[in-house]
């Protein structure tokens, strides 16, 4: 059975990622995937993501994943540091996640992979 495309529609056109987190071996490919998935919808300075980000079952199965692989992986950027998700609801009792990158200084800094300006 063929998996239906994601729904990308609502992500940036690219996302920008830090070479050093995805080409880091101590990361699970699936939470590279994660990382770079998140990193398409990530807007702003502060390099939030928000609005639009596909549900947890969505994002699952965009990684090929269950539910509770998704949870892994994103715990695994959390203890890394490299993503915060913080949990929130609206008037309506709906509950969404707001993922924040903090690799803004590995993309943005002056300073190269490997120590050179």
């Amino acid at each position: 059975m063929a998996q239906q495309a994601a729904d990308t529609r609502n992500a940036l056109a690219f996302g920008m990622v830090a070479p050093s987190v995805m080409c880091d071996p101590n990361h699970t490919p699936t939470a590279r995937v994660l990382y770079a998935i998140l990193a398409s919808y990530a807007r702003g300075p502060e390099r939030i993501a928000a609005r639009n980000v596909p549900n947890r079952h969505r994002l699952a199965a965009m990684l090929g994943t269950s539910v509770d692989g998704l949870d892994a992986a994103l715990a695994e950027l959390e203890t890394a540091g490299i993503v915060t998700a913080t949990w929130r609801s609206d008037r309506r009792g709906r509950v969404s996640v707001v993922y924040q990158l903090h690799d803004a200084a590995l993309i943005f800094g002056t300073q190269c992979a490997g120590g050179h300006q």
